[in-house]
């Protein structure tokens, strides 16, 4: 494809150049003056949605956004054959959790002694889901968990005692989490989080807010769909990963056109105080998308089991170093 050709017509592919908007100013702190990243980001991911795309960064909180962008009618183009389409499965994972958290899953094979050793050996090593962590600790009460995929965490929390609703657009993944007997899961996009008013005791919003048109509004919806004490877990990838600052297009958490607008971690801390919610950075941890970013510059067509092993112990490494600078941001806020 020609890359000397206009961003919108590079999209054309799959997006009607009449179907794209343009971002006259950051969707996080409003500046208007931005410089263009590169414009030939493409779907290296998942290879469903054609076309090369144009990523900004505004020169004043140094968020990333995708310029032009599918509106929000065209897309759920980019969105076939996601991963949020998987169905319920009973894997290894699900059994550790099931040790760690004493879920006592009935439908589960029961736990020999030595898998007991095994689970309590590799704890350390694996990162449990900061969302699991934090709310196994706390008294189980409401939760919204927007975005849900195909109710993975939802399940755990269900088995924990929480009264669980979720919030998806993708009616498939919704099946997949109804499959798992999650029968509040709802079809639909973040606005339905306005419905609820002073309501759930915790909010969950996991890699979610990147995909959002306008990730302000869904975090005033947030804030106001909590009950006074109420406590919000987000996560997203980050606009200052060093990462992404070494591989560029082939940064595992750009995924373009579906992550619209990737935050800095200033940017999503005064996002979230405007809205008048008491956030802070908790302790952040290694990812897996050095590894994953690898396959993408090499071009792979299946995960190697020795490059994302090299590269979760690099990411482990870094974020020993580095604290300030990791590739996503896990934000805690309180209302």
């Amino acid at each position: 494809m020609n890359l000397d050709k206009n961003p919108k017509d590079k999209a054309k592919d799959t997006f009607n150049v009449f179907d794209l908007e343009e971002i006259k100013k950051c969707p996080y702190c409003g500046h208007s003056k931005k410089i263009t990243v590169f414009d030939n980001a493409s779907d290296l991911a998942f290879k469903v949605a054609p076309g090369k795309w144009n990523y900004q960064k505004c020169s004043s909180c140094a968020s990333i956004f995708l310029n032009p962008r599918p509106n929000r009618h065209t897309i759920g183009n980019a969105y076939s054959n996601y991963y949020t389409h998987s169905g319920a499965k009973r894997s290894l994972k699900i059994r550790l959790w099931d040790d760690w958290y004493d879920l006592n899953l009935k439908e589960l094979p029961s736990k020999s002694i030595s898998f007991k050793f095994f689970s309590k050996l590799i704890r350390p090593i694996l990162q449990e889901p900061e969302e699991i962590r934090v709310l196994s600790k706390l008294r189980p009460g409401r939760v919204l968990d927007v975005g849900c995929g195909n109710g993975e965490i939802l399940w755990i929390l269900d088995k924990m005692g929480w009264s669980c609703t979720g919030i998806e657009i993708d009616s498939a993944a919704v099946q997949a989490a109804n499959a798992r007997g999650l029968n509040n899961v709802v079809q639909g996009d973040f606005e339905i989080v306005g419905q609820y008013k002073n309501y759930f005791d915790a909010i969950i919003c996991s890699h979610v807010i990147e995909h959002i048109h306008q990730p302000k509004k869904l975090i005033q919806l947030i804030y106001g769909a909590l009950e006074l004490d109420g406590i919000v877990l987000l996560s997203c990838p980050n606009a200052t990963s060093p990462v992404f600052a070494l591989f560029g297009k082939y940064w595992r958490g750009l995924e373009a056109p579906r992550h619209l607008v990737i935050p800095s971690e200033i940017a999503l801390i005064n996002a979230m105080c405007e809205s008048k919610l008491e956030a802070e950075i908790v302790a952040r941890k290694a990812s897996r998308t050095f590894g994953e970013s690898v396959e993408l510059l090499l071009g792979l067509t299946s995960p190697s089991r020795t490059i994302r092993a090299i590269g979760r112990f690099i990411d482990k490494v870094w974020s020993a170093i580095n604290r300030k600078r990791t590739d996503f941001i896990q934000i805690i806020a309180k209302k």
